[in-house]
Order: structure tokens, then sequence, then C-alpha cells
């Protein structure tokens, strides 16, 4: 069974399983992200998000990531495995999951794999901080984010910078709804937050879509 803590710093939550938790988990996201090739619009940017997170559970699995010694079961010592994710990067992977199973076909162990997956994100915030936790939760679900957009992914990416970038501590985990609020035409920090992606798109010379976000050196887990 899929479990989850907050990491230490609070940046994130770590996700833990055994190999055959993650190998579902692995299955079920690629299952649920059907097509070959990336495309420049929401369909590819929802690609980039849940396989990113594909990426984290592989390499979880495989044994690349962190593990743990689980209590003994039946006299079986077990191993958990898992990986490091930010709070930013598990939510905008969470809504892209629910909006794509909305439109794939699903049996009752893939919804319940998905129905855990949410709960032990809410359990994890809840850990690391009971009162920020109760107004992140509300972007977890179906179409709490809009992961429509054309613009999706540059968002998860534009955000996880700025969240990286602020100081580590609850405060900048109470900020996480003001950041995800961005991503909302009527939020009055949205142009706000596309200016800087036009911004950077102009400063590489590219268009959007072509922007290439390297990994948040340094992450304070």
């Amino acid at each position: 069974m899929l479990t989850a803590t907050a990491t230490k710093r609070g940046t994130g939550i770590t996700i833990w399983g055994d190999d055959e938790d993650l190998r579902y988990l692995y299955q079920l996201v690629h299952s649920l992200t059907p097509y070959s090739e990336w495309t420049h619009d929401a369909i590819g940017g929802r690609i980039m998000i849940l396989h990113s997170f594909a990426y984290e559970v592989r390499h979880a699995y495989q044994d690349d990531r962190l593990k743990k010694a689980d209590p003994v079961v039946e006299g079986i010592h077990q191993t958990a495995l898992g990986f490091n994710y930010s709070w930013i990067d598990i939510i905008f992977t969470l809504c892209c999951l629910r909006f794509n199973a909305a439109y794939a076909v699903t049996d009752e162990y893939d919804q319940s794999t998905l129905d855990q997956l949410e709960k032990i994100t809410k359990q994890a915030l809840h850990e690391f901080d009971p009162k920020g936790a109760k107004e992140i939760e509300e972007f977890i679900g179906p179409h709490r984010l809009n992961v429509n957009h054309p613009w999706i992914w540059q968002f998860n990416q534009q955000l996880e910078i700025d969240y990286m970038e602020m100081n580590v501590n609850k405060t900048r985990f109470r900020n996480i709804p003001d950041l995800l609020r961005r991503t909302e035409k009527w939020s009055p920090l949205h142009s706000f937050l596309t200016g800087k992606i036009k911004a950077t798109a102009k400063e590489l010379n590219c268009e959007v879509y072509e922007i290439e976000y390297l990994e948040y050196p340094n992450i304070q887990w």
C-alpha cells in the first residue's frame, strides 16, 4: 500500500511503497498518457507533467532513490522504496491524473489507487502544517486546477521555480494556494505569471513551448 510523509523541511512529500505498489503506479500513470508524441498544447503539457512523475516512480522501484526498513510482517523483513516530490509538482500531477482518468477506461483498482494517492497527499500536508493544509488540499481533486490550459507545463515549472526561490519555512508552505491561483485568469497575478513565462521565452529567443526548464539545484527537502 502506498504511504507518504512530509519531507523534513516541508518542501514536499515523500511517497513510499513496495516494488509492486510502485510498478503498478508507474503503469497506471502511463496508461493515462497513451499518446506517443508530445504536442504543443494542454495534452502535451499534461504528458510532460505525468511523465516527470512516472520517471521518479520508476527510479524509486529501481532502488535509485530512497529506501527504509518497514516493520517485520509474518517474520519477513520488508523494505519500502520511495522518492521526494515537491508540493507544487504533486498537486499538478494529481489534477492531471484525475483529468485524464475522466477520459480513459479505468477499473476499480485504478480508481482506488488514485484515491489513495490523493488521501496520502492530504495526510502528508496535515502532518507538516494543519493550518496551511486546510487551504492547500482544496486544490486536490477533479477540476481544481485548469490543467486543460495550453501552458499548463510552463505554469507548473514557473510556479515550481517561484516556490523553490522562497525561504524554506511554513510561510512558504502557506503561500502555495496563492501560487496556484495564479494559473486562473480571474487572479490578479495571472498576468504576472504569464508575463514571466513570456519574458523567459523572449530571453531565450524561443517560443513558449520551446522553453527548457532545468531541475532546481540543491533542493532542501
